[in-house]
């Protein structure tokens, strides 16, 4: 009986939550913190960072991302290159030293993904970001 209890409310908590708001317009108004419609810079490291992204590219933990890292956790290579260009790493690694912290890893997306350089990622724009992240994505996190 109480394993029925728990299953049913798990499963009513499920689906409250999948019918309040889409996936990505949830995420997208969590990055918005000032509900301004764009996500600047702060916002968009703010979320960075509460998600854990660079964490789940820097394998052995260290604080920073290797080249090996970097190419180890890129999907399809040619979808990769289109988004980011084939010299992504060297462009976002801006202190040279051939490792990717967590404020170059972010600025780096940012800038890909600020497709019409306003320096605010819109809706739009942060729905090809989720769409290019995941599972069979052009990142695995």
């Amino acid at each position: 009986m109480t394993r029925n209890w728990l299953t049913t409310t798990a499963a009513a908590s499920l689906a409250l939550a999948l019918m309040a708001a889409p996936a990505g317009a949830q995420a997208y108004n969590d990055w918005d913190a000032n509900t301004d419609a764009v996500i600047d810079q702060t916002e968009w490291n703010t979320g960075w960072a509460n998600q854990g992204l660079t964490g789940s590219i820097d394998a052995d933990g260290d604080g920073s991302i290797t080249r090996t890292e970097f190419e180890e956790a890129r999907g399809d290579e040619a979808r990769f290159t289109e988004r980011y260009g084939e010299t992504a790493f060297e462009d976002w690694d801006t202190n040279d030293d051939d490792m990717l912290n967590d404020e170059e890893l972010s600025a780096g997306m940012y800038s890909a993904y600020d497709a019409d350089d306003s320096g605010g990622i819109d809706e739009t724009e942060f729905g090809m970001w989720e769409d290019d992240v995941g599972e069979e994505g052009l990142f695995d996190i």
